[in-house]
């Protein structure tokens, strides 16, 4: 029997994936076949983070942290291990690149990488990749930023919004 493609089973917090008769075990997708399309991965981890955004953003709440998001998502990771930071960016690359695909609004604008530090250049290059603009204008454009965040907080306000997306 071929299962392409299929969440086989949840396992000690990771899930197994069945894509193109490789197993693989990992907190994310790693796709093995460069003629799969990008796949969107709703993995419990992505669940947690989106729906915890979307708190922020009803909330009217200032940026948050990676730190802050991680410990309220409850996501064990750990910023000072590159991976786990990039791991993390990865997550929110994804959920934001699905919410635009959908017509809403970039969650991942939500987030900062420090309490007193901007969004990284990681933020911007998704933008750019998505149509906004050069990124490196992106970036030196502070109203960017705060319209992404704040049409998140008008948009996740929106109880109709709410209960349609969530």
């Amino acid at each position: 029997m071929h299962l392409r493609n299929a969440i086989y089973k949840d396992w000690l917090n990771c899930q197994v994936y069945i894509i193109q008769n490789y197993f693989i075990i990992s907190p994310r997708i790693e796709v093995l076949n460069r003629n799969l399309d990008r796949l969107y991965f709703s993995s419990n981890m992505n669940i947690r983070v989106r729906n915890r955004l979307i708190q922020y953003a009803r909330n009217n709440s200032n940026p948050v942290t990676y730190q802050r998001l991680i410990n309220e998502a409850e996501l064990g990771l750990n910023v000072d291990i590159p991976h786990e930071k990039a791991m993390l960016g990865e997550i929110l690359a994804e959920i934001s690149i699905k919410e635009h695909e959908q017509g809403r609004p970039l969650l991942s604008a939500m987030v900062q990488e420090r309490s007193n530090k901007g969004q990284g250049d990681a933020f911007y290059k998704l933008c750019e990749s998505l149509g906004y603009g050069d990124w490196k204008e992106l970036k030196k454009d502070k109203d960017f930023m705060e319209n992404h965040r704040n049409h998140c907080k008008e948009f996740w306000s929106n109880e109709e919004n709410f209960e349609k997306y969530i």
